[in-house]
Parts: C-alpha cells; structure tokens; sequence
C-alpha cells in the first residue's frame, strides 16, 4: 500500500494483516480523489472505519489540513498509529480508537465540524446508514460539506438515506462510492 499523490507521493504504508480489513485499491484512491479534485485542498477530514488510515493519509498528502480517524479494530489502531507515525503526522491527526457511532458523538459534542467525511465500514455490516445518520444528527459535516460511503454493489446505501442528497455514485469492481451532501448545502466545490 502506497500514497499515490502529494507530499507524499511514492511512500508506503504499513496494512493490516488478516481479512478483517478490506484495504482499498490504488485505483479506488486514484478515482475517488480524481472526483473530489480541488475539494481536498484545506479541508478537514474524518476517515470513519478507517483500517490502516490510508483515505485520511491520502487527503493530507494532497493538502487537507487534518484528519480525525476512527477505526475500533485494534490490529487497524496500531497500523494507522504506525503510518501517521512514519509520516510524522501526529500534529496534523487524531486518532480515536473504538465504537463508530459513539466517536461521531463524541466529535459532535465537542462542536467538531469537517468538509469531508469518508465512511468505509466493513461490507454487508449495516453501518453506513446509522453512521449518516449519527453524522447529520450530530451536525458534524460543514456547509458545504460531502460524505463520501465506499459499499457493496449488492449493498445499496442511497434509498432509505434520510436528511442526505446523493449527489452521485461511481463503481469501481465490486465496490461503489456514493457522494452525499446535506439538502441546501451546496458542495463547496464542482467535482469532475
């Protein structure tokens, strides 16, 4: 696993061993961050069932200015502490270890607010959908914000959305990115 643009562009990333983390492609990165474009540069990131933290790392590399991650996996923990380590990164990140949901909270009482939210949760889990919702519940995403959900092809995630506008979907292989943004909040920039 590498950073494929940015600052740093080239450097690899420790993985997590086993099949409990499903990384993401180079190809899913190259496709997601080519349709967010200049929307990364100064944004503040939260990387949702984050696994190695390879999506908030790549958002850094391109010019967001910090990431929250959050993953209550220990093996993901201790590898995502390994690479913001590696990259010295630890000014820039927050990792929080445990419970999805609850560390939505936990930002949303603290008054924490992002521009863009990444949720891959594990495939056929049923997260996603409780994780939007926590997520508008608790106001976290800024006006002009996106959530971003990696799923399932057979694991549809834009019915059923309550309070979220998809924007749009692209497939990549077996996977599917889903773009939402929250109604009258315009996305802060045009994506390709």
């Amino acid at each position: 696993m590498r950073v494929i643009a940015g600052d740093f562009k080239g450097r690899r990333l420790a993985t997590v061993k086993g099949l409990a983390t499903r990384p993401i492609l180079d190809r899913v990165k190259e496709s997601l961050f080519g349709m967010l474009a200049e929307t990364v540069m100064g944004a503040r990131v939260l990387d949702v069932f984050c696994g190695a933290g390879t999506i908030a790392i790549e958002a850094l590399s391109r010019g967001a200015v910090s990431a929250v991650m959050v993953d209550i996996s220990r093996g993901a923990s201790i590898v995502a502490q390994k690479n913001i380590a590696m990259l010295d990164l630890h000014s820039r990140v927050e990792f929080i270890g445990g419970d999805a949901l609850r560390a939505v909270r936990k930002l949303a009482e603290r008054g924490t607010r992002f521009d863009l939210i990444f949720i891959d949760p594990p495939y056929f889990s049923g997260l996603a959908l409780p994780a939007l919702a926590a997520i508008r519940d608790g106001g976290i995403l800024a006006e002009g914000g996106m959530a971003i959900v990696r799923h399932h092809k057979k694991e549809p995630v834009g019915e059923g959305v309550q309070g979220w506008q998809m924007d749009r979907q692209r497939q990549i292989g077996e996977g599917i990115l889903t773009f939402f943004t929250l109604p009258g909040q315009r996305a802060a920039a045009t994506m390709t």
